[in-house]
């Protein structure tokens, strides 16, 4: 878990492997954590395919969301925060980029596979289906076109129309974005 004053990617990514080798789902909450900003690209790419190969209990589902709501807010991923030389940042920054989106197609598989859970879990933290969806959730059901929750960013549509912009803020442009983008009519 990186308890060490220098945690070797290598040795994290063999921890994983044997962890999720034991296909045992009490242990996707313990691989789920190492999904944050500060772990290196290696032992999140090693836990996300873990995580595609186990069922995500709801503390595992709610730890991708986590990680992704934190990177959507702007942190930066701890690969994001190396400077390197003129000349070569632009190439291997490009490069880190696919990969990076690598690792979060493969954590919006997961929340897909555990539909049911990642919709309890935008339903109970992210307002889904209520006049005031954040807009991270939104943003999220885009990338992922996780078409199976429209019937809630229906609902939340449907209670924004009864209050005026006017006098209620809520993510109105976000929420149309998303129903263009999920085709929820």
């Amino acid at each position: 878990m990186g308890q060490t004053p220098f945690p070797w990617p290598d040795v994290q990514r063999e921890a994983i492997d044997a962890l999720a080798s034991r296909h045992d789902p009490s242990v996707t909450a313990a691989l789920a954590s190492v999904l944050q900003p500060h772990y290196p690209l290696p032992t999140r790419q090693a836990a996300a395919e873990a995580l595609r190969l186990l069922p995500c209990t709801e503390e595992c589902v709610k730890s991708i969301l986590h990680y992704l709501e934190r990177v959507w807010q702007g942190e930066p991923n701890y690969e994001d925060r190396t400077r390197f030389p003129p000349g070569l940042d632009e190439p291997v920054k490009a490069d880190l980029a696919k990969e990076q989106q690598a690792l979060y197609q493969a954590l919006y598989a997961v929340l897909k596979r555990e539909g049911r859970t990642t919709m309890g879990a935008l339903v109970q933290v992210h307002g889904l289906g209520t006049d005031s969806p954040s807009r991270f959730g939104l943003t999220l059901l885009s990338r992922m076109q996780f078409r199976e929750a429209c019937p809630w960013v229906l609902q939340s549509a449907q209670l924004m129309k009864q209050s005026s912009a006017d006098s209620f803020l809520a993510p109105r442009e976000e929420l149309e974005e998303t129903l263009r983008s999920l085709k929820c009519r």
